[in-house]
């Protein structure tokens, strides 16, 4: 017999975006590699040998800090939590009843921050509220997933890289039932979603697992290093991502965005012709893939890949805004 559960809606008042994409630009595992068609092993992550061409690793922040409350802060949350005033609620909406009172004094901020920094600061974009619920929800024992949504897509264009926004949402599971049966099948359980300043027409794409949310906070620093060129940032960052994505799309586009950036073509295009192989019609990838072969004066490949971005919706602006100035250009 099978039940569905309600699910309750947490609205809150701040605008707070999320991960940021590659170009048309959001405990460690043993790396994976990415096997290209000529055998030669590229990154996701690869046995690089030239690790020098992008400098040392800086400090990065390991999944445990990722998630980590300071002393303060988790006596805070615990003091509240444990109210015996409060013990009429169930644990997810105590949690929930948190962040609210927090959240109050949110202000929207573009940064990804680690747990620890967006309570200390106040703020973060829609990953940061997100990285911090999961840290409330392990300190009251609390099961979260993670929903990926699409809503009006957001674009921004700085130093030559296009950003998208994608939105991630937290899912606060109720406890289950002292007397639910084990073999009751339940479609979904009861809990809280958390969204931010929701315009009413977000549609839900699909559940995201830990590791694959994990990765989007290690390419969102990654994306920052893009805009300002830092390449050892970005490099270290997307390694790092693919201890946690081995072979997601965005993650194998920003890695060949890089290598172009870097000066790498060799590698760039290797990277975009696995990626374009083993994802399903990404358009970063295909248009990013495009651009490559056309600078190089290879009409033929690139009017390929023009055909099958022909039968993919692009919704991106600054298509048109690019038409436009060359139409314009050309009277």
């Amino acid at each position: 017999m099978a039940q569905y559960q309600p699910v309750t809606y947490i609205l809150f008042r701040v605008l707070l975006l999320g991960a940021l994409l590659g170009l048309t630009l959001a405990c460690a595992t043993t790396p994976a590699t990415v096997q290209l068609e000529d055998e030669q092993e590229v990154v996701a992550p690869a046995q690089y040998n030239d690790y020098a061409d992008f400098g040392p690793s800086p400090e990065i922040t390991s999944e445990q800090a990722l998630f980590a409350l300071n002393e303060d802060q988790t006596r805070h949350f615990l003091n509240y939590f444990n109210d015996p005033l409060r013990q009429g609620s169930p644990a997810h909406q105590r949690v929930v009843d948190y962040i609210l009172l927090t959240g109050d004094r949110f202000g929207f901020q573009g940064a990804t921050h680690t747990a620890e920094q967006t309570l200390m600061n106040k703020g973060g974009n829609c990953l940061s509220l997100a990285i911090l619920t999961t840290a409330l929800a392990r300190l009251a024992d609390v099961d979260v997933g993670y929903q990926l949504v699409r809503s009006t897509p957001v674009y921004m264009q700085s130093a030559g890289v296009t950003l998208k926004q994608q939105h991630v949402r937290s899912y606060l599971y109720a406890p289950r039932a002292k007397d639910e049966r084990d073999d009751l099948y339940v479609m979904r359980r009861a809990g809280l979603i958390v969204d931010y300043f929701p315009s009413g027409h977000e549609r839900f794409v699909g559940n995201i697992s830990e590791a694959d949310y994990i990765a989007m906070y290690y390419r969102n620093i990654a994306a920052d290093g893009l805009l300002i060129k830092d390449h050892n940032l970005s490099f270290w960052m997307l390694l790092k991502s693919f201890e946690f994505a081995p072979y997601h799309p965005d993650s194998i586009n920003m890695m060949a965005v890089l290598h172009r950036q870097a000066g790498d073509i060799q590698r760039a295009e290797k990277l975009y012709v696995y990626g374009v192989e083993h994802s399903d019609g990404v358009v970063s990838l295909l248009k990013n893939y495009r651009d490559l072969l056309a600078s190089q004066g290879r009409v033929v490949e690139a009017s390929e890949i023009d055909e099958q971005l022909d039968g993919l919706v692009d919704d991106s602006p600054y298509n048109w805004i690019a038409a436009a100035d060359s139409a314009y250009l050309e009277g």
